[in-house]
């Protein structure tokens, strides 16, 4: 296929699917759009794998146990899959399964509910009492009757390289990939969309847009209730070699005061602990951009510590390295997908409130066949962008 140019005409071509945001969804739409044969072209203001968005960090959560619901159940296995085929495509290692834990008090709704999508989907889990799981696990400080479940599925996912690895299935399917090309403005015409950019022109007919929290700035109308949070990763040292993907799944665990999630030591930084739910030190933004240039401060990284101190006394509780992220919440905490009625030839995806790099793979192929033949095959109805006109 031929490639877009800088100043290109937009009356000389129109493609079938433009691509708004190369983060992890943006990504994988494009090359999962390209794969079914569709005329792509993707476009971000920056480099694939950049750390400008939501999809860096080195080292990101992968699991089946999905307490969110029964529907992410499904995506999640789906990605799983997915996740695999890329590899295989890029020959790129981007998923170490180490397994994973979810740990709480049973009978607590977060534990209740991964079990019963594990059972509703078909995922396979352990469950490990306390004594088990004190035996097994002992880097988790013991408390009270806390059970863990443990998914042997789960692990640790790359995610720089997961995104680079679908831009270069995205090119390698057909896709023109652009980097250092911005939206700046929708206009919405009869025969699709028309993409005002400062490399020129672009027109298609129809146009997903995968930018996260820049979302209202190409669709201002809709005024979708969407909060940019900051959030701060931090990493911790563990001078006692227990906390490897050898011996230390990742983890979420929730219960006695705490609220929180860790990856093991994948690449020699340390193990990486974050705080779960909206917790004070997580503050919201009024842009994305205000989020870049602000060095993590304490106030963000003393609240896990304090996690760190309570619940996992292996490691050093002071922060060996921090670095900031951000997501994009929901009223309700799920994800935004499909077009709003009011615009119907753009395809929203975004709004994954913490919980959705596992799920891209199956997200990219839902939307890119929503988009490109308007159905899908997977559960997406529960998160259409009009749920919050309707709940006015």
């Amino acid at each position: 296929m031929s490639q877009f140019h800088a100043g290109e005409s937009s009356t000389t071509r129109r493609y079938d699917l433009a691509v708004v945001g190369l983060g992890v969804m943006g990504a994988m739409v494009a090359w999962r759009a390209a794969a079914m044969g569709a005329d792509v072209i993707a476009l971000d203001p920056y480099v694939p794998g950049h750390r400008r968005g939501a999809s860096h960090g080195g080292s990101r959560i992968f699991r089946t146990l999905c307490h969110e619901g029964v529907d992410y159940g499904v995506f999640a296995r789906a990605s799983l899959q997915i996740y695999r085929e890329l590899e295989a495509a890029t020959r790129t290692e981007l998923l170490l399964q180490c397994g994973g834990l979810t740990i709480g008090p049973p009978g607590h709704p977060l534990v209740s509910a991964a079990a019963v999508t594990a059972e509703t989907v078909g995922v396979a889990y352990e469950r490990l009492d306390s004594a088990e799981l004190r035996a097994r696990y002992p880097q988790h400080a013991p408390m009270g009757k806390d059970i863990g479940l443990f998914e042997p599925t789960a692990g640790v996912l790359r995610p720089e390289a997961a995104v680079r690895a679908a831009v270069q299935a995205s090119r390698a399917a057909g896709a023109s990939v652009l980097s250092g090309v911005r939206c700046l403005k929708l206009r919405h015409e009869a025969d699709g969309p028309t993409l005002f950019t400062n490399a020129g022109v672009i027109r298609a007919r129809k146009t997903v847009l995968a930018i996260g929290g820049w979302t209202n700035d190409l669709v201002p109308d809709l005024e979708l209730p969407l909060q940019v949070r900051r959030s701060v990763l931090c990493w911790f040292r563990d001078d006692t070699e227990c906390h490897g993907t050898q011996n230390f799944p990742v983890f979420i665990r929730v219960g006695s005061g705490l609220d929180g999630w860790g990856i093991p030591d994948v690449d020699g930084r340390g193990v990486k602990v974050g705080l779960g739910g909206p917790h004070p030190s997580k503050r919201l933004l009024s842009h994305p951009d205000d989020n870049w240039g602000m060095h993590p401060v304490s106030v963000e990284t003393a609240p896990v510590s304090a996690y760190v101190t309570k619940a996992l006394p292996g490691l050093q509780p002071i922060t060996a390295s921090a670095e900031a992220c951000m997501d994009v919440r929901t009223p309700d905490g799920h994800f935004v997908l499909g077009s709003h009625p009011r615009l119907a030839d753009v395809v929203l995806c975004t709004g994954f409130s913490g919980h959705g790099f596992k799920h891209a793979p199956a997200v990219g192929t839902a939307v890119a066949q929503y988009a490109l033949h308007g159905r899908t095959d997977f559960p997406i109805d529960a998160f259409a962008p009009d749920r919050f006109d309707r709940s006015t």
